[in-house]
């Protein structure tokens, strides 16, 4: 194409004015260049400062999953500040969500995964992750449906006016990710998830 959809700053370097930044999006955007501006990986006080450009801020892209809940009450405000769309990256952990894995969990040292940092699979974190996924598994079934799924729908349901980011590396996969947009949770199975992954 001749436009890019959705152009986000990735993250803020701190030297940057916001005034001088949004300055030169907008001018992209005038110029056709983008159709839609976003943030990344924002807080609610850098986002603050973004208020007097909130019309022009279509979304916000920051690290949420059923295994990464940290940050949960920090996209709300944000959302709120920028009346702004939140997209999750992380949204299936790394892969933990998908249900493929297991304890014995292990890769090779030319999987990023093998690193420590990626802490979705060990330790006390590991485990935690997969009593989420068990939590899953039967109301995968139950919609008839891959764990990825549900996953995915319960960022959907959970998380007001959001967009998912997930990970593929075969067609297959995204087909598994996309079955999310066929169903809806129940607030039962809602409340569910919720509790199994506050734990």
């Amino acid at each position: 194409t001749d436009h890019i959809d959705l152009y986000q700053v990735h993250y803020l370097d701190g030297i940057t004015p916001v005034d001088a930044l949004m300055e030169a999006l907008l001018r992209h955007k005038r110029a056709g260049r983008i159709r839609a501006i976003g943030l990344s990986n924002v807080t609610p006080a850098q986002a603050a400062a973004f208020a007097p450009y909130r019309d022009e801020l279509a979304a916000f892209q920051n690290h949420f999953s059923l295994a990464h809940r940290d940050g949960e009450a920090d996209i709300r405000k944000v959302a709120h500040l920028l009346d702004a769309a939140p997209l999750t990256w992380g949204s299936l952990g790394q892969g933990i969500l998908t249900g493929k894995y297991g304890p014995d969990v292990h890769f090779g040292q030319d999987d990023r995964r093998s690193r420590a940092v990626y802490d979705n699979f060990y330790g006390g974190k590991l485990q935690k992750n997969l009593r989420i996924v068990e939590a899953m598994r039967p109301i995968a079934r139950s919609h008839g449906v891959p764990v990825a799924a549900v996953a995915v729908r319960w960022i959907l349901d959970h998380l007001p006016h959001s967009a998912v980011l997930t990970g593929m590396k075969t067609p297959a996969q995204a087909q598994a990710n996309a079955v999310a947009l066929t169903f809806r949770l129940s607030d039962g199975e809602l409340a569910s998830l919720s509790a199994a992954s506050a734990m």
